[in-house]
């Protein structure tokens, strides 16, 4: 998938990559829930991968954001994160940007 950053990332107090920087992250997990009697769990899992910081890609690591969903005995349901919903992710890894 694809995304934008909604504020700067900072370094201290240096802007590494401006607000509307283009992310690319990938579903780490996803489990649909299941159909029967029990009440089972749908679960999605994203992770940045990417970032394009001028025109060069930089491979980041990220944890992950995880949504849950519970399923209603005898109906499925899956996890939806719509168009426009803001994901809050944090770098595990140090990102190196040449400038």
């Amino acid at each position: 998938f694809s995304a934008t950053l909604e504020a700067n990332l900072m370094a201290g107090d240096e802007v590494v990559a401006k607000a509307g920087t283009q992310v690319y992250g990938q579903v780490v997990k996803s489990v649909q829930a299941g159909r029967g009697i029990v009440v089972s769990h749908a679960n999605l899992v994203l992770g940045l991968t990417d970032i394009n910081i001028d025109g060069t890609m930089y491979p980041m690591q990220t944890g992950s954001y995880a949504e849950d969903s519970t399923g209603i005995i005898l109906k499925r349901k899956s996890v939806v994160v719509p168009a426009g919903t803001l994901l809050e992710f944090r770098l595990t890894q140090p990102l190196t940007v040449k400038k």
